[in-house]
């Protein structure tokens, strides 16, 4: 092993990894701004509270799922029809129309999980 170990290569290579890293952040970074400054404004507040998540899960994973409440989700995102933030959904469709796919599944009167996926 001694023979085929180059002098510096564990630096060289670390150094090569941190400069790859650092681009792939950036680029993450970009979209990620993307993906916000589409966000209707009336989806606002999801953006600031469940739609980062959202976004990093997209970037890292290409999913992402989450359930929405009445009871509990109606008090963090301000509304108290369940049709109506469906509806939000919907706007965030159009926004993200060819690059994300969202899926709405209700589940009863009172509760509805939402999919995302990257095209």
């Amino acid at each position: 092993m001694g023979n085929d170990l180059e002098k510096g290569a564990i630096s060289a290579f670390r150094t090569w990894k941190e400069g790859r890293m650092a681009e792939i952040k950036r680029r993450e970074q970009e979209l990620a701004a993307l993906l916000k400054a589409a966000v209707p404004q009336s989806f606002s507040v999801w953006l600031a509270e469940a739609g980062e998540t959202v976004i990093e899960n997209l970037l890292e994973y290409g999913l992402s799922s989450r359930k929405y409440r009445r009871e509990y989700d109606g008090v963090i995102y301000g509304y108290t029809d369940l049709n109506e933030f469906e509806q939000r959904f919907e706007e965030l469709k159009v926004a993200w129309h060819g690059v994300v796919g969202i899926d709405i599944i209700w589940d009863g009167d009172y509760r509805f999980e939402v999919t995302f996926t990257v095209f």
